[in-house]
């Protein structure tokens, strides 16, 4: 169940070249513009980095703000080819050594002086990275960072080359959706590797922007620098979703500002172990409410059957003046089709966790028409009749959008139209509707391992699930006539005889 997989890493581990690193990042954070220029621009005052004035080999020293569109003369559009020539010996191959598995990645130079922007992920973990810049061969080594944030998973490397010639960095908060992108990376080392594609989204996570991009990426292309148009870097390459197509995602290089700005240097050793934002969702939540969470290991080990779950928590109501489908996700479902994807990451156990503070139901309904469905109820009128009632009575309406963690609401809208395809029949104009998973008196309200029952209301239709959920348990084999059972009986449904 592809679906369930989450956003894989692009970065790749160097052994064999090349196992496959999973993990997860999803805090964003808007900073500043940067640019590269040829001179040190003047009328911008209160824009620049600290002073650095001095040049090499005419390349300059330092970074600069620019803002607003480039003014540099000649074709304002450039081709991918001609991105690729104007940006040899400043997209570098990354590998790491250290606590963890050998690791490649890509990185850029923002400056002449060595400073190298790649993702955090890429060297986290790492005692000693090595830089390799195609075309020549040479291989320099890096030992501390200049700056780095974690939550927004980039980092800058000072890396030991001499003079170096930088990118130009555009302004990420003047690119816009249809806009056409060029991507240079270093896919499981293969070196120099151009795609290009559109800018096709730009996604809002708790007021963080990621933009969302369908040039190719692959394992290795880490902090690959986006350019647009002009030739300028306008984000970062982060992750992709391994269960569409062409959802890739980059970090808006403006997020950089703060980082070319630091004038602290940590080594690579000292580096924090990352906490992604569902980590700390999760802790957060227990730490706050820690007899309000539910248990998320209680089904760990277990082989489930993901279809016969998935038959289980779907629900159906069709007259002839209608239809209404409603899909339940427990807990275990979204664990079990994670396991089932053999390229499940360890985030997803994370991923997991988070959704265990709510209750998640999908909803369709529709009117039944000359050719079929048609005129299905919009998500507003939905969430103002669907309601969930707990196996004591109690009646929860759909939570507020800002009840809803942010990067969760993001998550859901990505992975609407695989969820309707993995679910057979259910129809892509369903919604998603978010419930508590906690009572006021900190039970469970929808444990489909236990017994209780659940109740789902839309307008005057009830969808009831008893549980717990048979494919969830063990089955059964009656004494008498030895068949096997779902383990949510109690007797035989062939003979009557009790069961053990």
């Amino acid at each position: 169940m592809g679906f369930m997989n989450w956003f894989r890493r692009a970065s790749c581990p160097a052994i064999d070249v090349l196992l496959v690193t999973v993990a997860l990042t999803f805090a964003l954070r808007n900073g500043l513009v940067c640019a590269e220029t040829p001179e040190k621009q003047t009328g911008q005052s209160g824009n620049e980095l600290p002073e650095s004035a001095a040049t090499q080999n005419g390349y300059p020293s330092h970074v600069e703000i620019q803002i607003g569109r480039s003014s540099e003369a000649g074709p304002s559009r450039k081709e991918p080819t001609q991105i690729l020539g104007e940006s040899k010996g400043s997209i570098a191959v990354i590998t790491t050594v250290g606590q963890t598995i050998p690791k490649m990645g890509t990185g850029f130079f923002v400056a002449s002086t060595g400073l190298l922007l790649t993702n955090f992920h890429v060297i986290e973990g790492s005692e000693l990275v090595h830089v390799k810049l195609p075309g020549n061969g040479a291989v320099y080594s890096a030992h501390k960072v200049k700056g780095y944030d974690s939550t927004i998973d980039l980092a800058i490397l000072e890396v030991d080359t001499g003079a170096v010639k930088p990118l130009r960095v555009g302004n990420s908060d003047e690119a816009y959706v249809g806009e056409p992108v060029t991507v240079i990376s270093n896919p499981i080392g293969l070196e120099q590797t151009v795609s290009n594609g559109l800018l096709s989204g730009i996604r809002d996570l708790g007021g963080r922007k990621l933009f969302q991009i369908s040039a190719p990426i692959s394992m290795g292309s880490s902090g690959a620098p986006v350019f647009n148009e002009r030739g300028e870097v306008i984000a970062v390459v982060m992750s992709t979703l391994p269960f569409g197509q062409s959802l890739n995602f980059a970090i808006p290089i403006n997020n950089a500002k703060p980082l070319l700005e630091s004038s602290e240097e940590t080594p690579l050793s000292s580096l924090p172990k990352r906490t992604s934002p569902f980590e700390s969702l999760a802790a957060s939540k227990a730490e706050s409410n820690p007899e309000k969470t539910p248990d998320h290991d209680h089904f760990a080990g277990q082989n489930i059957d993901v279809p016969a779950l998935m038959g289980e928590v779907m629900r159906t109501s069709q007259t002839k003046d209608g239809a209404t489908w409603v899909l339940w996700f427990p807990r275990e479902l979204w664990w079990s089709m994670a396991q089932k994807n053999p390229k499940v990451s360890p985030a997803i156990d994370v991923l997991t966790k988070a959704m265990s503070t709510y209750t998640l139901i999908a909803v369709a309904e529709a009117k039944s028409g000359a050719f079929g469905y048609n005129d299905y109820t919009e998500e507003t009128a939905l969430a103002s009749e669907v309601k969930l009632k707990d196996a004591n009575g109690v009646v929860y309406a759909p939570l507020a959008q800002n009840e809803i963690n942010s990067a969760v609401q993001m998550i859901l809208a990505l992975w609407k139209p695989a969820i309707a395809k993995t679910a057979g029949g259910f129809p892509q104009n369903m919604h998603f509707l978010v419930f508590p998973a906690i009572d006021k008196n900190g039970h469970d309200i929808s444990d489909a391992t236990k017994d209780g029952k659940l109740c789902v209301q839309v307008g005057d239709k009830e969808f009831h699930w008893r549980l717990p959920l048979g494919s969830l348990l063990p089955s059964k084999t009656c004494p008498v006539c030895n068949e096997q059972v779902s383990g949510a009986y109690k007797f035989c449904p062939y003979d009557g005889t009790k069961l053990p």
